[in-house]
């Protein structure tokens, strides 16, 4: 999921190989600057076949389509660079929000605080988080990103009263 990336890595995606019909089995990610990324930031990115299709399509309709071009190109730029992540959330996601009532102000961050409480609902291990994330060391996964979810704090407060209450109610017997 392109979500999982930060933002400066989220957009600078260039096509790559190309599977049948010209749509892309894989996309690559191309660094805008080189020397200022994390080693984890520039290992691959796995991406969905429902995301790849959905970038098959969009490579059908966009203006620039060949195997080096950005996969989300600058028209301001006319293709030479990758559109600025902050006039998308500025053009089109923070509008769309706003039409479907979302007042709250977001960020690019916010969309990795969600993908990685989602992540961790679903009971994906930290590790798998880890790697999803690009994070370079496990503790930011813990500490930044993963959010505890309601479900799993009432199940892990049941568990410890109940080895408190059978450790009380056998004492008394």
């Amino acid at each position: 999921m392109l979500a999982a990336t930060n933002c400066s890595t989220a957009i600078p995606f260039v096509w790559f190989v190309r599977g049948q019909n010209g749509e892309p089995r894989r996309v690559s990610l191309r660094p805008l600057k080189s020397g200022l990324c994390w080693a984890s930031s520039q290992k691959p990115v796995p991406v969905h076949p429902t995301v790849l299709e959905a970038l098959g399509k969009w490579r059908q309709l966009c203006r620039y389509n060949k195997s080096d071009d950005w996969v989300f190109a600058s028209r301001r730029y006319r293709g030479r660079k990758p559109i600025w992540g902050q006039a998308i959330l500025r053009k089109y996601i923070r509008p769309a929000a706003q039409r479907v009532g979302i007042q709250k102000r977001f960020g690019w961050h916010t969309f990795r605080h969600t993908y990685s409480t989602l992540l961790r609902s679903v009971g994906t291990e930290f590790k798998v988080m880890q790697e999803l994330l690009r994070h370079s060391s496990f503790r930011s996964t813990l500490d930044v990103y993963a959010q505890a979810i309601s479900p799993a704090k009432h199940a892990a407060q049941a568990a410890v009263l109940a080895l408190v209450f059978t450790a009380e109610t056998n004492a008394t017997s």
